[in-house]
């Protein structure tokens, strides 16, 4: 009785992961094409010809994370599963947390050398708003509620 409990709490667990995933990679792309890298853009001064090579940097860098981000949905998925099943199989789980970071690994290794690409479109007049930017975007998004950075 126990295990069918713990199954069903996995499994609303996992349904709403992949909600979760769907609302946050998919339903934020489809609010505004330039979304809010447009304030960035503007900020940096980015002229229409930057622009237009930011934004195809962007639609590559789109498709070719997706196919990272499944796999990392999947390992992950793969994970619970295990762990629902048999959480004394530490080497199979083993296996699928370092997977999951290799994942990890490559979608921010990808993450970083897009922005490297995005960097190089700036002229030297651009380059300190564009580092500012970044810097205050990632602090940001790495600022957790209860710490004082």
């Amino acid at each position: 009785m126990k295990n069918k409990g713990l199954l069903i709490l996995i499994t609303i667990l996992i349904i709403l992961n992949l909600v979760l995933a769907y609302l946050l990679f998919f339903k934020k792309r489809g609010m505004d094409k330039n979304g809010a890298h447009q304030k960035y853009l503007t900020e940096i001064g980015f002229s229409k010809s930057q622009v237009d090579s930011f934004m195809q940097i962007r639609e590559k860098g789109r498709t070719a994370i997706k196919p990272i981000m499944d796999s990392l949905s999947q390992t992950r998925n793969a994970y619970l599963t295990a762990l629902a099943k048999n959480p004394n199989d530490t080497l199979t789980i083993q296996m699928l947390l370092a997977k999951s970071n290799d994942w990890m690994y490559k979608m921010d290794k990808h993450n970083y050398d897009n922005l490297i690409e995005t960097k190089k479109l700036c002229t030297p007049e651009q380059l300190k708003n564009f580092d500012s930017l970044i810097v205050e975007k990632f602090l940001k998004r790495n600022k957790k509620p209860n710490n004082k950075q």
